[in-house]
Parts: structure tokens; C-alpha cells; sequence
């Protein structure tokens, strides 16, 4: 036995004696809200425990859902894997947030939904030796939960790194009055894709399908009063590594310049693997011809940079100049007289990027030979909009497509990210990426905070050291000019206490998004893309057609492993 960080305490409230409690497993793609049960979700039950599986090294996880006779209060909460475990445990809990429902999109709203994922509270016991908590009550001034909707199920967002061997594991939860005895064990099967490669390093991710999630730091000082750049330092480091270990390197896509900062170019290499690297946002929205001045200034301006990016050949990246934002034909002579300027001076050596849609802006046709090395299509344009025909002529000539999505498309049969969308969603954005043969994929921000005429605070728990939080996530994105919302959109970190971020379970998920493009690679580089597809097709069809059910998902992919055996 090999206890793994006991007597961690995430609830706190007294209570006398041993309370007895249940726990069921259920799937991190399941959304949740916090009428949760082990009942009312029972469709949704692992009856057999968790049961993970995966490449070597692939993170997988699960929802443990704890509940205790009468629905008595816990005087605390602590756990332990045993069985020997060789991978890595992580536990967070899982918070909850209120939706309010928005006329941007339907449907909308449905009140206290699962997403935060909360660092594990611990009391301050020297006797226990619990430490001091990380997130802990409702700060002074925080709105208070209604009389109605208080109720704050406890469930745990478990995370494990599938080792090199199966394991068969217990995890125990139990009480602080239970102690070593008591308490409620999960059994926890761990199986590796040992036919498969090992997952490959952050670096062969970002080659494999790379990851445009744009990040700015400025958006997490605006929250922050930092008392000195040491602190605004520290804090930054921990959004870069928790959206780097998300396999989403955090490089900001709209700068106007390159980062003055050189290292942080460095970092996001060294830490993300960063393949594509932004330089600036060149090419506006303006229809005024550019002049040639205009359009050596803006080279002269990203020249520095690129020389830096490119002396060092063992980083193996690709510098890129970003622009012309959803533009239409009206736009093309600038495209080519910027972006071709760009191709005279670098050749190859620094690729122009564009989202140019949708088709119906450039008159039902796209120019081929126009001088955009990565083109960025919303992903719904596959197969609507952009025919198979110009993808292969497109490609041929060595180019990419990389797909996006936004706040569109927000139709209620699209997939998408929105905090009261369904988990499945973020994983079959890729999917259906895959079998359109999108290249990368890119999002626009993901530490977008606009809460409108209020102004972003950190995230805390309710009373108590409840789940239920008191973060707001509706997204002014466009206030004041417009007063509308969207849950979460542009949203995928919440701004924590003392500058530490806190992930949302959606960011979590897309990690496993990106961990199966490389399954899916695997099976391109085996031969097998077809029945790759066809197999993906059982879960996702195209962006309004698809299945919700997470067990569907969990098969599917299973069943696209399977298939790779030799």
C-alpha cells in the first residue's frame, strides 16, 4: 500500500462521528449540475469503477461523486490510491457556476453548472497537520447563494498519467472521523495502448496538430493588483505552465508587435513546444490600399524577431505574421500586397496566416495562388462551404487549413465550447477536424474576462467552502457597445486568488482533444485513416450532426485504438 497525499480536507464542516458514505464514478465528459446524484445519474454510472486507458503517458480522467447518509455535513474529506501506483494522481474539485440565461444564444443559462476546477481546501489543523486553504470562504461583499439553490454536491476531478504497465488500483475516500478504517473505495483498472507509441513530448504535439488558443498577459493583470513585477512575474508563469499543460501553448494572437521580451518567445518553446509563433497582427480591417511604405514599415517592424526565431534552427519553429480578421474580397488587394511582401522578403521561412471566411464574402470562390500559407476556416465551412475540391488543390501546393470556432457558430445543433454545452463537444470539435483533414486549430482567447458593468474579481468558494463559486462567467465580449453575453466563451482559466489561475474542466478537456488528434495521426501513419473515420463517425458526423453520449464517445475511441493493432 502506498497512500498518495492523505487526509487532504475539501469540505468543511463539522460533524459528529463517523459518517457513512457512497461514491459512484462517472465520465469527465458528463456536465454537471448541482442537483447531481448517484440516483439521477445513473445512466451515466460506471458500474464497474474507473476504468482508464490510454497511450503511455496520456492523462485520462474521471468524476467521483461523493455522498453521505441523510446528506450529513463532513467534518472533512481525505483520500488515498493504493495498489502500487507508477503514475502521477491529481485531485481537484469540481465548481460550480451560476448561468443566467443570454439572448446571444439558445439554449442558454440552466443555473449552477459544473466547470471550475478547485484546488482541494485544507483547514488549518496543526493536530491533523492540514495546511492553510488555497480557496476557502466567500470574500466579503460576494453575493450569497439563494434559499433555493444552495445545495453543493462534492465531487472530485481525478487525473491520472496511464504508466507503462496495467494497474488495478483502489481509491478511498473517507472522513475525518472515519480515519484508516472506513471510508468508501473506488476500484480503479488502468490499462496502456501498449501496441501504440508512447504520447509524444509537448514539442511532437504541437508538430503533430498544432495549437493557436490565444493568450494575453494583459488579460490576467487587468485583474490583479500586483504589488511589483516579481509578483506579476510569478503569477504569469503559472498561466503560462497551466495552459502549456494543457497542450495549448498561451502565445497571444492579436499583438500588434512581437513581444518585447524575447524570453517569452524562449518560453513559449521550452515550456508549450510551441511550433507556430506569432510575430504580429499585421493586415487590418481597412479597405484603403496600403501603401509601400506602410508595408515595409510593418515588416522593419517584425524584422528583429524573425532574425531571432530563425538563427536558433534547433527549435524547429515557424514564425508566422497574423491578419485581415474574417475579412472578405474587398480585402485581397491588401492580403497580397502585404503577405506578399512578407513571401518576397522570408520565402517560406515565415508563413502568413488568415481566417478569411465565410466563402459567401469572396463570391462563392477562393483565390488559390493568394499569398496565405495557413488559412483559417470555422470549422462548420467543412463540408458546407469549402468543397473537398479546393482542399486537395489547396494543399497541394503545400499549404494549410487550420479550423476555428468562436462564439459561432452558437446554433443550438453546433458544437461548441460554452460552459452549458455539453462536455462531448470540445473533443468532437477535433474530431470533425480530423476527418476534413484540418491541419490545426485556433481559438481566439482564453483569458477573455469582460463581466460587463461589474469588474473581474478572483474566484472563491461559497460559504462554507462550498462548490458553488462566485465567479460570474458571463462575457460581455462586445460591451458596451453591445449588452449581451456568452458563458464562458473566450474563457477557458478562471483568475484565482493570489494570482494562481484555476482551470476550467472544459480546458482540462481539451487537453484530451488534442491527445486524440494524436491517436489520430497514429492511425494516418499506419495506413488506417479511413477506418479512423469511419469509426469517428459513430460519434460525430458533422457539426449538427453528433452524439452527446459520453459513453458513445469513450468507445468510439477505444474502438479507433483497437483498430491500430498490427
Amino acid at each position: 500500500m502506498r497512500p498518495l497525499l492523505p487526509g487532504l480536507l475539501i469540505c468543511c464542516a463539522a460533524s459528529a462521528g463517523a459518517a457513512s458514505l457512497t461514491a459512484c464514478v462517472l465520465p469527465p465528459t458528463l456536465l454537471l449540475h448541482n442537483n447531481a446524484s448517484c440516483a439521477g445519474l445513473a445512466g451515466h454510472v460506471l458500474d464497474k469503477g474507473a476504468d482508464l486507458a490510454g497511450l503511455v503517458g496520456e492523462r485520462e480522467a474521471f468524476q467521483l461523486l461523493v455522498e453521505v447518509e441523510g446528506g450529513a455535513p463532513l467534518h472533512g474529506l481525505g483520500y488515498e490510491l493504493t495498489g502500487a501506483p507508477a503514475g502521477t494522481l491529481d485531485v481537484r474539485q469540481v465548481g460550480f457556476v451560476k448561468l443566467a440565461p443570454t439572448t446571444r444564444y439558445t439554449p442558454s443559462g440552466g443555473g449552477w453548472t459544473s466547470d471550475p476546477l478547485l484546488p482541494l481546501v485544507q483547514r488549518a489543523d496543526a493536530a491533523s497537520g492540514y495546511t492553510a486553504a488555497t480557496l476557502s470562504a466567500t470574500p466579503p461583499g460576494a453575493p450569497p447563494a439563494g434559499p433555493s439553490d444552495t445545495r453543493s454536491p462534492l465531487v472530485l476531478w481525478v487525473r491520472y498519467v496511464i504508466p507503462a504497465a496495467a494497474e488495478a488500483l483502489s481509491l478511498r475516500v473517507y472522513t475525518g472521523a472515519d480515519g484508516a478504517a472506513g471510508g468508501v473505495a473506488t476500484p480503479v483498472a488502468v490499462a496502456p495502448w501498449a501496441h501504440l507509441p508512447v504520447m509524444p513530448s509537448r514539442k511532437a504535439v504541437q508538430r503533430t496538430f498544432p495549437q493557436i488558443w490565444a493568450f494575453t498577459d494583459a488579460g490576467v493583470e487587468s485583474v490583479y493588483q500586483f504589488p511589483g513585477p516579481a509578483a506579476a512575474a510569478a503569477s504569469l508563469t503559472a498561466y503560462h505552465e497551466m495552459m502549456s499543460d494543457a497542450l495549448l501553448p498561451p502565445d497571444n494572437l492579436y499583438k500588434g508587435a512581437p513581444y518585447a521580451n524575447f524570453t517569452r518567445y524562449e518560453d513559449l518553446v521550452a515550456r508549450g513546444g510551441a511550433y507556430y509563433l506569432n510575430v504580429g497582427a499585421l493586415g487590418g480591417a481597412t479597405a484603403t490600399p496600403y501603401t509601400p511604405a506602410e508595408v515595409a514599415a510593418k515588416l522593419d517592424a517584425v524584422a528583429p524577431a524573425v532574425a531571432k526565431l530563425l538563427a536558433n534552427a534547433s527549435w524547429d519553429v515557424k514564425p508566422y505574421v497574423y491578419g485581415f480578421d474574417e475579412q472578405g474580397a474587398d480585402a485581397e488587394a491588401n492580403i497580397r500586397a502585404l503577405f506578399g511582401a512578407v513571401k518576397k522578403r522570408w520565402g517560406g521561412r515565415v508563413k502568413t496566416m488568415a481566417a478569411l471566411n465565410p466563402w459567401v464574402k469572396w463570391g462563392g470562390r477562393f483565390p488559390v495562388d493568394l499569398p496565405v500559407d495557413v488559412l483559417v476556416y470555422q470549422y462548420q465551412g467543412a463540408p458546407s462551404e469549402v468543397p473537398a475540391s479546393f482542399v486537395a488543390e489547396w494543399t497541394a501546393l503545400g499549404k494549410k487549413i487550420f479550423f476555428y470556432h468562436c462564439i459561432e457558430p452558437s446554433g443550438a445543433a453546433f458544437l461548441n465550447t460554452f460552459i452549458e454545452r455539453p462536455r462531448t463537444q470540445g473533443r468532437q470539435l477535433y474530431w470533425h477536424g480530423y476527418t476534413y483533414n484540418a491541419s490545426g486549430w485556433l481559438y481566439y482567447a482564453t483569458d477573455l474576462w469582460k463581466p460587463g458593468p461589474g469588474a473581474t474579481r478572483p474566484i472563491h468558494r461559497g460559504a462554507g467552502g462550498s462548490a458553488l463559486t462566485d465567479f460570474d462567467p458571463a462575457n460581455y465580449i462586445w460591451w458596451p457597445g453591445l449588452k449581451f453575453w456568452a458563458n464562458g466563451d473566450g474563457q477557458f482559466l478562471y483568475p484565482g486568488p493570489g494570482g494562481a489561475p484555476v482551470a476550467a474542466a472544459r480546458l482540462d478537456l481539451q487537453r484530451d482533444a488534442v491527445e486524440d488528434s494524436v491517436l489520430f495521426a497514429f492511425a494516418t501513419a499506419r495506413g488506417k485513416r479511413d477506418a479512423a473515420v469511419a469509426l469517428i463517425q459513430r460519434s460525430v458526423q458533422g457539426p449538427t450532426q453528433h452524439s452527446d453520449d459520453p459513453a458513445l464517445l469513450e468507445a468510439t475511441r477505444r474502438a479507433v485504438a483497437e483498430a491500430l493493432r498490427e
